[in-house]
């Protein structure tokens, strides 16, 4: 059983990851492979209207997109006539994010905080919360979820997007460890496997989840699952910018087309409601 720090000491790891994300050269690398490619932008569109009517999620509601970054989900929200708040704890994402708001959303009601999620205290709860790829770069992921599910109005929605420790692509990853010295620390524990990274412009961990134990995290925390959805079957940061790109992302909407691929799918997204 995996040995688990009481939410209530200081995080030492948390703390080097909220200085490690001050670091604009780690944002810059996923902006580079995630952000301004117009398959994956269009991707992105679809998955989310697909999912918000999935949610039945009302006009005018009020999200919080955590862990927004430079906030493109959060102006992709903002466009459905959502009240948006971004909660992020990296002051020069924020800073970006502010300044695109203002520039390109000026009229639109949007704000951005700074924070870490597994602290935070905003006074008030939120209709639809968001969240895509980030407690994967949090160690203590429960604090996190927790604070989110405590933000989260009753009868609201929350969209939490993870990586699947049980996918295709994490069992390549293994069969690969077998044969060659992988290039990143890896250990198993009860909450997936996580990937520890030194190097200057990467994230110091990144956890593909054990989704049944996410799940049942989320139910701990009153909320109850309803769905879970494929969002990519490969990461396409695996893929060389171009051809192979594409066709990773290509591949990746035909999975999203059809839910029976989640359980091998890399990217999953659970739908939780609190009662």
């Amino acid at each position: 059983m995996t040995n688990r720090r009481p939410s209530s000491e200081p995080d030492p790891e948390s703390e080097i990851l909220s200085a490690t994300f001050q670091d604009e050269s780690i944002h810059d690398r996923w902006e580079s492979v995630y952000r301004g490619n117009a398959w994956q932008d269009r991707l992105n569109d679809r998955m989310l209207e697909s999912l918000l009517r999935r949610c039945n999620v009302p006009k005018a509601a009020t999200v919080l997109d955590a862990g927004c970054g430079v906030g493109d989900h959060t102006f992709r929200l903002a466009t459905h006539g959502f009240q948006c708040t971004g909660v992020d704890v990296s002051e020069p994402m924020l800073e970006q994010a502010r300044r695109t708001a203002e520039r390109d959303f000026g009229s639109t009601p949007i704000e951005f905080i700074g924070g870490s999620l597994e602290d935070m205290e905003l006074h008030r709860t939120f209709d639809l919360i968001h969240c895509r790829g980030v407690l994967m770069h949090i160690p203590n992921w429960r604090s996190a979820l927790a604070s989110l599910c405590r933000h989260l109005a009753p009868n609201g929605t929350i969209m939490i997007w993870e990586n699947n420790h049980r996918s295709l692509e994490m069992m390549i990853v293994r069969a690969l460890g077998l044969i060659r010295k992988p290039s990143r620390r890896r250990i198993t524990t009860d909450d997936g496997v996580e990937f520890h990274d030194e190097k200057d412009g990467y994230a110091p961990l990144t956890r593909a989840a054990n989704i049944g134990t996410l799940q049942r995290e989320m139910e701990r925390c009153g909320v109850t699952v309803f769905d879970r959805r494929t969002t990519e079957f490969f990461d396409i940061n695996r893929f060389s910018d171009g051809v192979a790109r594409h066709l990773a992302i290509r591949f990746n909407a035909l999975a999203f087309a059809f839910p029976g691929t989640r359980r091998l799918a890399c990217g999953n997204a659970l739908l939780g409601r609190r009662q």
